[in-house]
């Protein structure tokens, strides 16, 4: 888990580009896991999580539809 929060640090103050988190088999109370998810992982608020099914298109194409109009957020160095 360090690893990962690690990762994601590191791709959001070294890129810009625009950045949607999607969590797949989340279950039933979406809400809760993605906002467990986003603490335990230190995502800041300016990025979304999404619930994602992967085997249902029309969660994938919102998820793609999330890129159209983020900006790359600023971050303190």
């Amino acid at each position: 888990m360090e690893y990962i929060k690690y990762l994601i640090q590191q791709i959001i103050s070294e890129y810009s580009v625009p950045l949607v988190f999607a969590l797949t088999n989340v279950g039933d109370d979406a809400q809760t896991v993605t906002a467990e998810m986003q603490k335990a992982l230190n995502i800041p608020d300016e990025f979304e999580i999404l619930p994602l099914n992967p085997e249902d298109f029309n969660q994938i194409r919102q998820l793609f539809y999330n890129f159209k109009n983020i900006t790359k957020i600023e971050t303190e160095e």
